[in-house]
This record gives C-alpha cells, sequence and structure tokens, in this order.
C-alpha cells in the first residue's frame, strides 16, 4: 500500500513542482525583457520611475556581516540545518535567511543616489560558507531577530572624491554620528512595525517546529561591500529623507513595478544571467510537468 501511495504522491508533487517552475520561467523572463529594454544611465540623469544604474557602492556608515565579519552594506545569509528523515538519510534542509545592514550610495562619473536594498533580489558574489553548530546568532535569525552590528561610521576613500565630480565629500564628526543615529532609529521603527505585525510569531512557531537553533548548521553569506560595483535595476523615487538639496532621489523597490535587482554583474552579464535562468525553468518545468503527467497517467490505466 506505501508502495502504491509513493507511485502517485511522488509524481503529483514533481507534476506540480514542474508546474510552478514553468510559469516561474516566464517570470524570470520578463525580467530579463525588462533590462533589456531599459538602458542604463548616469546617475545625474536618473528620472523617477523605472531605472538602471551601474556604479560604485560607498557609504559612511557600514555594518558587520554575521559570519565572515566583513564591513558591508547589506549582507544576506542563507541558514540550512542538516536534518534525518525517516529511513535515517541526512540532508541540508532551509532554516532561515538573514537579510539586514544599511541603505548606501551609488557613485559614478556624474553623481551618486541613496539605495535602500530591502526587498532587492540579490545576485551577489559568495562572500563564505562555512558548517557550525547553533549558537545564538543562528537563534536570532531563526526567529527574524536578528540584528546587523554597525561599524563606526568612516570617511569616504579618498579614490571616491577624485574620482567624482564634487558629488562626494567629507563628512564630519557631527555629521558622521548624526547619520549612524538616523539609521538606527530607522531600523528600531522597522523591528518594530514587524513586531507589531505578528510576523514574528510566525517565525517563531516555524522554528520550533524545525527543532530550534541546536544542531548543525550551514551558513552562506553575501555581501554588498563598499568599493565594489553594482548593477541595479529598480525604481527611481523621491527620498523621504535627504540629507542635502543633492540627496533628492533614491532607489528602492516601487510599489507598481515589484521587479528590483542588485547584481555584482554587469549589465550585458546581468541579462546573460536572467535569459538563461529563464529557458532553464521553462524547460525544465515543461519536461518534469509532462513526464510526471505520463507517469500519473500509466498508474491509473489511461496511458
Amino acid at each position: 500500500m506505501s508502495s502504491d501511495g509513493d507511485s502517485i504522491l511522488y509524481p503529483t508533487i514533481g507534476f506540480g513542482v514542474g508546474l510552478y517552475l514553468f510559469f516561474k520561467g516566464f517570470k524570470e523572463f520578463r525580467n530579463y525583457r525588462l533590462m533589456a529594454d531599459t538602458p542604463v544611465v548616469p546617475v545625474r540623469s536618473l528620472a523617477m520611475g523605472r531605472i538602471e544604474v551601474y556604479g560604485t557602492a560607498r557609504g559612511a556608515v557600514q555594518v558587520m556581516s554575521p559570519v565572515s565579519h566583513t564591513a558591508c552594506y547589506w549582507y544576506k545569509v542563507d541558514i540550512q540545518k542538516r536534518t534525518k528523515d525517516s529511513k535515517g538519510r541526512e540532508s541540508w534542509s532551509h532554516y532561515a535567511t538573514d537579510i539586514n545592514g544599511v541603505p548606501f550610495d551609488l557613485e559614478d562619473a556624474s553623481g551618486k543616489v541613496l539605495v535602500n536594498p530591502a526587498h532587492a533580489e540579490l545576485d551577489l558574489k559568495q562572500q563564505c560558507r562555512e558548517e557550525r553548530y547553533g549558537d545564538t546568532y543562528i537563534e536570532r535569525a531563526g526567529v527574524g531577530t536578528a540584528v546587523p552590528h554597525f561599524v563606526t561610521a568612516v570617511r569616504p576613500a579618498p579614490e571616491a572624491a577624485a574620482g567624482a565630480t564634487g558629488s562626494t565629500r567629507e563628512l564630519t564628526p557631527d555629521e558622521a554620528r548624526q547619520e549612524l543615529e538616523n539609521l538606527r532609529r530607522q531600523m528600531r521603527l522597522e523591528r518594530r512595525a514587524q513586531r507589531d505585525s505578528g510576523s514574528k510569531v510566525f517565525s517563531f512557531l516555524r522554528t520550533l517546529s524545525k527543532g530550534g537553533g541546536t544542531g548543525r548548521f550551514r551558513l552562506t553569506e553575501y555581501c554588498i561591500i563598499p568599493g565594489h560595483q553594482y548593477h541595479i535595476s529598480g525604481s527611481c523615487a523621491e527620498n523621504p529623507s535627504p540629507r542635502d538639496e543633492n540627496d533628492r532621489n533614491i532607489i528602492c523597490k516601487g510599489e507598481n513595478e515589484p521587479f528590483f535587482h542588485i547584481s555584482w554583474r554587469t549589465e550585458e552579464e546581468a541579462q546573460k544571467h536572467y535569459r538563461r535562468r529563464a529557458f532553464m525553468y521553462i524547460f525544465g518545468g515543461g519536461v518534469l510537468t509532462v513526464v510526471c503527467a505520463g507517469v500519473l497517467l500509466s498508474n491509473f490505466g489511461l496511458f
């Protein structure tokens, strides 16, 4: 009976997964077309709405990444847990994802613009990967209460000022402290809103169902690093909290255009990446759907 159940259950799951991948492929192809149809423009030429820019990450305030302890602006840590199934077979399963950091400036030869990476699809180089047993950070990441550790506010690198046309200047100590305090205040408000929405309760219950923060874990970290170049495809909006008269715009996830992408690749490489992924999802999902449908029909004697 168990064998008969498996012969129907697994093809059914495969059929559903195949359909999901198939339609996801068309979404990825749409994102590719959006990137291909939107040219990269200089920061000084940004207009409200959909944009693409390419420049260097700069900023006065940084955070310390939790795994490799790298000074960065934004990090993502994928956490997997070593688990066993009913037959004693071990495998890695998703446990939690910790995404955190601070906004940063993207700078090119024409100027700079503030970027808020929240809710962006991140295509970043792997910073590090390590395995370790559960600790305080993993427990907090599992329930969604992990917070970034701020690095002391720093002045822009000398080469940044030399490579820009008056868009970068050194911050005074008072300005650096004020910017750091503003970011801390903003993150406290965001955490309070998340707590009030009840998302932490669901995250806590989900973590308990996975056995909590004990056991063996694998952590993979990705970072947006100062001085590195990034390609950003997103929306340009009015900055609600400008620092000065030259800080009127912000790049973020738009309300009407949900595609927001930050990549370490160049424009051409990013387009190839999305196009290749779209075709893999479409053809892979289609093949999986057809094969599983054939198995199901055969099991029911209809094929």
